[in-house]
Order: C-alpha cells, then structure tokens, then sequence
C-alpha cells in the first residue's frame, strides 16, 4: 500500500478524498434506489484508477501511462456529478425559491422562461443547443490538445479542471437548486423543435442530468476556466473556445438548464474555484515526483515557445519561494527584458535563453549574451552569462552552463564572464557575503551555494563588487553641506530641485548623454542609445519621486551632474510576488510612499567637473529632501571595488555600513 500511495499523483489525492468523504454522505443520506450504480460502480472505477495503474506504471510505456493517469479523472467525473442529485438533501432543501424570487425581483419577469418565448425560431434553437452542446468537447478538446503537443503543464491543467469540477459538485450537494426545467411545470419549460444538436442535448441530458447543479452554473464557471487556461497554453484553441463560450452563456438560459443569477454567481465563482484548484496545486505538486525522479532526465533547450518562456520568467518565484533574503523582479517588466523584440538591447546583443526540464516540471534555467558593441569597442571577444537560477544542483549547473558555454563557442568567443546582463543596470555578480540581508531591487540574492558551484566549476574571481547603507539625519547633511555651500559659493553653478515628473522629461536625454561620457570608463559599460534611454525613463519614471531626483546646470545651462534615487520598493515587490494583480501594485504604491529607505539608482558628474565638490551639493540637496520626506537610510546600489574614490566618498559618512559583497567571474574557452 505504501508503494501505492507513493506513486499517486496529485489528483489522485484530491479525487480519493472528495470520494472517501461522498461515500459517508451517500451510507447515511443518498436517496438513490439503485445504490450499487449510483454510488458503487463509480467508485469501483476510482478504486482501479487508485490502486492498479501505480502498480502497472512501469509495465508500460510512459506516454501511454501517462494518457491513461490523466484520461480516467475525466472519464469518471459525469458518474460523480449524476450522484450529487441524489447527496443534495441532507443539509437543506432546494433553493429554486429563493432563486425565483431573486430574478423577479431584479428583473420584474423570469428571462429562463421569456428568453425562449422572445426567440422560438428553429435556428436560434438549433444554434443555442449547439452552443450547449461544445460545452462537453471544451475539457476534452483542450487537454488532447495539450497532450498531443506534450505540453509540460499537461498534468497541472488536468488537476485544475478536474479539481475544479470537484469543487463545484462540493457546492452542489450543500447547496442544491433544480434549475428552471426542473422547477417550473411541464408546459413551461418546454423547447420549439429544432434538430440535432437539439438532440444531442437532450440525450446526453438524458444519460446524467438531474435536479442538482443550477447555482452557480458551473456550465458557465468551467467554460470561463477552460478559456483562460486556454488563452494561456493553448493559444490557438482560444479563438475557437471565445465565440463557443460566449454562445454558451446564453445558450444556459435559453434552454432553460439555469437561472441569470446561476450565470452572474458563475462569474464570481470561476476565479475563486481557478485560485482554489491553482492553491492545491502549488501544495500538492510535489506528491508523485519522487517516484517520477528515476523515468525523468533533465532535458535543457532553448526558450521558443511561448509556454516555456512564462516557465523561464516564473521558475526564480518557485525556487525562492521560501528564500527570506530574495527580492522578485516585477513580472511584467521581465516579460519586456526577456523578450527580443520589446528589449532595445537586442538590437547590438546576440542572446540565447536556455531552460532545463525534469519531467514536466522547470528546474533550472541561464541566459546567454554576447554583446557585440561593448566587444568591438574594447577588442574583447567575450560572452556573458545571467539570470543562472537552479537549485542545489550541480549536474544541472554544469548542464546549463554548458550549453551557454557551446552556444558562446560556435559564435566564435574565446571566453565567458558573468553574472553579467545586457547593461550594468541589470543584476550582476553573485552574492559573496552578506547572504543574510534583504536584497535590493535590480540586484541579485543568489543562494551561497552558486559562488562555490562557479569555482569548482573552473571559473575565476574576476572582479568584485560592494553595497553599502549609510544613515539619512542631520548630522551626515552637516559633513556635507560646507562643502556644498563653497562650490555653490560663486554662483556659477545652480541646483534644480523638481516637484513633477512633466518637470524632468525634458532632461532625460541630457542625464544619458552623461550617463555614457561619465560612466566610459566602468567596467562592462556600454553607451546608452537613444531608444533604451527612452525604454530606461518609460519604464522607471512613473515610478519616481520628483523630489528625489537633483541635477546641476552649469553657467550655460548645460547639465553637468545629477543623482536619482527612489524608495526602495523591495519589500512590496517581495509581498505581491512580483505581480501587479491582484494587489501588487497596491502595495507598491504604499511602499513608495510609506518607504523609509531610499535607494540610489543612478548619478553623474561630467568629467570636467570633477573634483569640484559637485558630488556634495548633489549628496546635500538629496539628504535634504529625504530628511523632509521621513526617510531613514540610504542603499548605495553596487559600486566596483575598485572604485575608491566613491567608496571614499561614502566611507567618510557616519555610520556607514558596508553590508554586501559580490563578485563576477570569467572562464577562458
């Protein structure tokens, strides 16, 4: 039995206890007759799906066992829906009152009844019985579909549907409501004659209809299920799925098979049941994988297809899920990043996107970029590697880096250095020390195990990184403030402080001008063109603080240094997972306005101007500003190690806080 119950997949768990609990319902309560066919036979379906097919698992081949795993679940399911009629009773009895009197109330008349009445042509019959009709070939359409495309999440999308057909039934033996053919007399509910689909309906209606399931209809839940997952791994069944379903709608009145409050109730209930069923998952999903482990090798392959592209993105929220110390990136941004053509940097960069499967399940992925410009303008012939996330594994490591490594080899580069990404604006370099302490935003917060992977591996320290907090108070504004007053002392220089954001747009491309004068010779760099400029402040500017952004216009007007720092958004990004929906973007707004810690994200002196104390006018206006707007510290973002005059510059602050180190590394091909 133990071997059993460790080959069971998910479902199998799900639809054992939903069956278990029934059968004490249908002992004491079930008013069927026919107690063996009713209740029985489908049990006895469940129990050869439950205890035969985990021991005959490796008898067969994998593909056949796996159709037959996933088929039997929904072969079952109408056996288990024409018992709730018959389980419905125990608690109380059927609501079509209630539900009669909500419609006459909300509308003055019943519409299953005039609905019918208003449109008794032959076609409109034909055509609502057919739209009724698709309702039984929408789960069947799509899971074959997704089978014969073997699409990784075939056995997830099988456990929601079939889960959330479960979850509904609960809802029907609780709550039990007939439905308009079942509540109003004969001659009421009566259909005009029509011709095969209206056959059809009737005999399938015939074989395991009853008076059990109107409210909500979960004709019209399961339909809006099936389309959005759909929508998300079956693109092109959607466009077909869309005018079924919204035919399907109408067709649920119209055949009188539910109420108007069944279809609105419907609406509420299909998200709900879809997160229900998606939160079974998330904590069922490791049941069965072990047992998976010994038929399953990693596979890794390049990311073409939509579906492994949303795997890639979603995988580092899987494997960081309870990793304290890791920030997520906003999802929707990473979509833009990873995407060729909404990324202005793919325009100079050759890049790959490689993910590993194990199973059905996404273990591990790397990207690889050669950035063209950066290379011919330092006669280098390098390639990067980034966004490496994988478990404590280092056959997978060794299988992903590989890959990047051959990718990087066949396109003629004679060595590899990384965690470095399209820009230094992208994270970069891995966790060395301060593992422990939150990660900022646009910074990495890797596991300790992947520095010590990248050494056995054969790569090599390269270059390092730091990360410093320093306090925001009075008493840094007065280590700076002299120092600001004398550069400002003879009038040539002036400081504009902005209160919106209309204010700065007329300066973005004057900032980037000296964002690529200034920031030549950093290691990694490369000029900033016109177009990630623009995608730079499109993406980030809606998310500033006017107040926190200070620049410096010489005696011409010109702009010759400046500093954007933004509060740290991190917690709220940690709280919503990354996502805008449904409360992200709640609660990134209060972190920009609740948030007591600032980060810097970029700053500039033009070269000539060094050395002026234009750093301190610009460090003085920002504490300034930040001491008025409540804020406690400031995070230095990642500053080279070998950068000593910033770091000097920061170092005679008091309090300052060294707090992290991260290193890059490089490998000869």
């Amino acid at each position: 039995m133990k071997t059993i119950l460790s080959r069971w997949i998910p479902l199998q768990w799900v639809f054992a206890v939903y069956a278990l609990l029934t059968a004490f319902i249908a002992l004491y309560f079930s008013t069927a007759e026919d107690v063996f066919n009713v209740h029985i036979v489908p049990r006895l379906f469940l129990l050869g799906w439950l205890v035969i097919i985990p021991l005959i698992r490796n008898l067969i081949p994998k593909r056949i066992f796996e159709f037959i795993n996933l088929a039997v679940p929904i072969a079952i399911l109408g056996s288990f829906y024409y018992e709730t009629q018959f389980l419905n009773q125990f608690l109380i009895s059927y609501r079509d009152p209630f539900l009669v009197a909500v419609e006459q109330w909300a509308f003055g008349f019943q519409p299953s009844l005039a609905f019918c009445q208003r449109f008794p042509d032959y076609w409109m019959v034909e055509l609502m019985s057919m739209a009724y009709f698709s309702y039984y070939f929408l789960t069947f359409g799509l899971c074959i579909y997704l089978f014969l495309t073997q699409s990784k999440h075939l056995r997830r999308i099988v456990f929601v549907v079939v889960t959330s057909f479960i979850l509904f039934y609960s809802v029907f033996i609780v709550f039990p409501a007939a439905g308009p053919q079942f509540y109003f007399p004969a001659h009421q509910t009566g259909l005009p004659a029509g011709g095969f689909f209206q056959w059809a309906v009737h005999k399938v209606q015939s074989l395991g209809e009853g008076p059990t399931a109107a409210f909500p209809s979960s004709h019209v839940a399961m339909s809006l299920i099936i389309l959005w997952l759909s929508y998300k791994h079956a693109r092109p069944l959607f466009f077909i799925f869309l005018p079924l379903s919204v035919l399907l709608i109408f067709s649920t009145v119209y055949i009188k098979a539910h109420y108007v409050v069944d279809i609105l109730a419907a609406f509420i209930a299909a998200p709900l049941v879809y997160n229900g069923a998606g939160f079974l998952w998330k904590n069922l999903e490791f049941l069965g994988q072990s047992s998976d482990s010994s038929r399953d090798e990693v596979v890794v392959r390049e990311v073409k297809t939509r579906e492994e592209l949303r795997d890639f993105i979603h995988l580092p929220l899987k494997l960081h899920r309870n990793h304290k110390s890791w920030t997520p990136p906003l999802v929707i941004d990473e979509y833009n990043v990873f995407n060729p053509e909404k990324n202005p940097a793919s325009e100079h960069c050759s890049t790959i996107r490689f993910i590993a499967y194990k199973g059905e399940h996404a273990v591990g992925r790397i990207v690889g970029i050669i950035h063209h410009d950066y290379n011919q303008r330092n006669g280098e012939n390098m390639a990067r590697f980034s966004f490496l996330e994988i478990p404590d594994d280092y056959e997978l490591f060794k299988s992903l880096m590989g890959s990047v490594e051959q990718w990087a080899r066949n396109n003629g580069c004679q060595g590899i250095v990384g965690p470095f990404g399209f820009s230094d604006k992208d994270p970069q370099g891995f966790v060395v020390e301060g593992h422990e302490a939150s990660a900022m935003m646009f910074t990495n917060g890797n596991f300790p195990y992947l520095p010590e992977m990248m050494m056995l591996y054969g790569f090599r320290e390269f270059t390092r990184l730091v990360q410093y907090k320093f306090p925001v108070n009075e008493v840094i504004l007065g280590q700076l403030t002299p120092f600001s007053r004398r550069a400002l002392a003879n009038g040539r220089l002036q400081v504009i402080d902005f209160t919106s954001t209309r204010e700065v747009r007329p300066y973005v491309r004057s900032v980037f001008e000296l964002i690529n004068q200034a920031y030549s010779s950093i290691y990694g760099f490369s000029p900033v063109t016109q177009k990630e400029a623009d995608d730079f402040a499109n993406r980030f500017l809606p998310l500033l603080n006017p107040r926190l952004i200070k620049m410096v216009l010489n005696e011409k007007k010109e702009l010759v240094a400046f500093i954007v720092a933004m509060p740290n958004l991190a917690p709220a990004l940690k709280k919503s997972g990354g996502k805008l929906l449904p409360l992200g973007w709640f609660h990134l707004l209060k972190a920009n306005r609740n948030s007591r810690e600032l980060v810097l994200l970029l700053g500039g002196v033009r070269e000539s101007e060094r050395n002026h104390g234009l750093d301190a006018i610009l460090g003085a206006s920002l504490i300034q500003s930040a001491i008025e707007l409540g804020f406690e510290n400031i995070d230095s973002h990642l500053i080279l190690e070998d950068n000593y005059k910033m770091r000097h510059e920061i170092e005679r602050l008091k309090g300052y806080n060294l707090y992290k180190k991260y290193c890059i590394y490089t490998k000869t091909l």
